[in-house]
């Protein structure tokens, strides 16, 4: 499962220090290509330099490295020392407000499924843009149709992408009738499918019916000055006479994207 070593290295604490641990932890891994020279393990030192305690012809080399444990404490120092100058940076900011953003259910339609619900070279017809630079609600409203029931004036958004996904919350699901995963958009592998009715036509999906995982869009330069980094996990502390605490949300990063949380209707009404 390893693929093989190339070096055994005994370093720090018993491990540099004791010849009678090391051979014990070297016992039968010849199969491993490790095989130690008893007479070298007995006598080195491993204080001041680097000692190859293995066999001439052994396939794997073990060696004791010694440890540099003044400049372990330095670098701890200074790493410390960062963190605690990066502590105060951050208290002395500015608190950032985020925009909460509501994402009630919709559908990102495939062109192809674009002409299978509305004709033939139809193309989605801009309405409204959306808060993340590029995309935007269309004209175009759709119904879902699940094994117990239908959810009525969903709205597509554009532009389209190259899989058709669609975007309920958990409450729908029960209406529907499916069980779909909570995801981050695009992530739609081992999700269900269903019936989508437009007006010029029905198509049913294989997959791509999700819950959508709430989430943090960000520029790079919003995520330094928070200091996080794109697929991380937050909590969010929803101020107000109701305060409220979300978990598990996840900070998505890229150039294009403005400072903003998106939540679904079930969370937005919580």
């Amino acid at each position: 499962a390893m693929g093989g070593l190339d070096v055994l290295v005994f370093t720090a604490g018993i491990g540099q220090g004791s010849f009678g641990v090391r051979s014990l932890a070297c016992q039968g891994l010849g199969y491993m290509g490790i095989y130690l020279n008893e007479d070298k393990n007995r006598m080195a030192r491993g204080s001041d330099r680097i000692d190859d305690i293995s066999t001439d012809d052994a396939p794997v080399r073990a060696l004791i490295i010694p440890t540099n444990e003044e400049q372990m404490i330095a670098r701890e120092i200074l790493r410390t020392l960062n963190r605690r100058h990066g502590t105060k940076i951050i208290r002395t900011q500015e608190p950032t407000p985020i925009p909460v953003e509501v994402s009630a259910h919709h559908v990102h339609l495939s062109q192809q499924h674009v002409e299978g619900l509305f004709g033939p070279g139809r193309q989605l017809t801009f309405e409204q843009e959306l808060s993340q630079s590029g995309q935007y609600a269309s004209r175009e409203k759709l119904a879902l149709i699940g094994p117990k029931g239908k959810v009525e004036r969903v709205r597509v958004l554009g532009p389209t992408r190259k899989e058709t996904q669609i975007e309920i919350s958990m409450t729908e699901q029960f209406k529907l009738g499916i069980h779909p995963p909570i995801r981050e958009s695009g992530d739609i592998e081992d999700s269900p499918g269903i019936t989508i009715e437009g007006a010029k036509g029905n198509i049913t999906t294989d997959r791509g019916v999700i819950c959508a995982l709430r989430h943090i869009h960000m520029s790079p330069e919003d995520a330094l000055r928070f200091g996080l980094r794109d697929k991380d996990m937050v909590l969010v502390r929803v101020e107000g006479e109701r305060e409220l605490i979300f978990g598990d949300v996840l900070i998505r990063v890229h150039p294009s994207f403005q400072l903003a949380m998106h939540i679904d209707t079930d969370e937005a009404n919580a």
